[in-house]
């Protein structure tokens, strides 16, 4: 009978394994192969004239904070006020082009604050284990559960969103998915770029909380004790280039 047993969970194991397979690619002797001649639609991403009303009011049932930022002059009052609120002195941020292309760095280096940019992969957890804040882009965010969606890559460290005690996500309108069920369609779009899959894909709802036996909850013990999502406006431009 245990061997029976066994057998059946093995074959339902393999089986959930193949239906995976089969959603992402073409499956072969070699493993899992993209289709060759098709392309996939790219997922359907809310417009840019959307509201933010639905990720606001679901990041505030969670706990975290979303700000809005129209311009330059907004980004730097909302860094100015999440710098003061936490004491932060150094940050660490994924090298990134929206990061880059908004000046984070001189924003943050003008209200005092260190920005570093690990060099080498081996970089990211010391450096973020060092830092009170952890900047990133998001590549994707479902609005309805406020969940960010974080792909990794040697430029794009893990560590940097699991272990500074502050996390500031900084989203562009067009990188909003209405719904859970819109992930599937991401990770095919994904699968079947030029890219293919990462490596690995950080899902965040909500910033680190966890209870004791008698239900005492407490933030930030095994990551970020709070997280910061700011939107990016339609029109934001950097005042420079204005």
């Amino acid at each position: 009978m245990k061997r029976a047993r066994r057998s059946r969970v093995s074959s339902d194991r393999d089986r959930v394994l193949a239906q995976i397979k089969q959603a992402l690619g073409k499956v072969t002797g070699e493993g899992i192969q993209p289709p060759r001649n098709h392309t996939a639609s790219s997922p359907e991403w809310l417009g840019e004239g959307e509201p933010w009303s639905v990720l606001r009011n679901e990041l505030e049932l969670l706990s975290d904070r979303f700000h809005m930022a129209e311009s330059e002059a907004d980004l730097q009052r909302i860094l100015e006020h999440i710098i003061g609120e936490h004491g932060v002195s150094l940050a660490v941020r994924w090298e990134h082009p929206l990061l880059e292309s908004i000046g984070i760095d001189q924003t943050l280096g003008a209200l005092g604050v260190t920005v570093e940019v690990p060099a080498r992969e081996g970089e990211w957890k010391e450096l973020s284990a060092k830092a009170q804040l952890g900047i990133t882009a998001v590549d994707a965010v479902i609005v309805e559960s406020g969940t960010l969606v974080l792909r990794s890559s040697k430029e794009q460290g893990r560590a940097l969103s699991l272990l500074p005690p502050v996390h500031v996500a900084i989203v562009e309108p067009a990188r909003r998915l209405r719904n859970p069920d819109s992930l599937s369609g991401l990770c095919r779009w994904w699968a079947e770029g030029p890219n293919g899959l990462p490596s690995a894909v950080t899902l965040i709802t909500g910033h680190s909380r966890t209870a004791d036996i008698e239900m005492t909850l407490v933030s930030g013990v095994h990551g970020p004790g709070m997280v910061h999502v700011i939107g990016l406006g339609e029109g934001y431009v950097r005042e420079e280039s204005a």
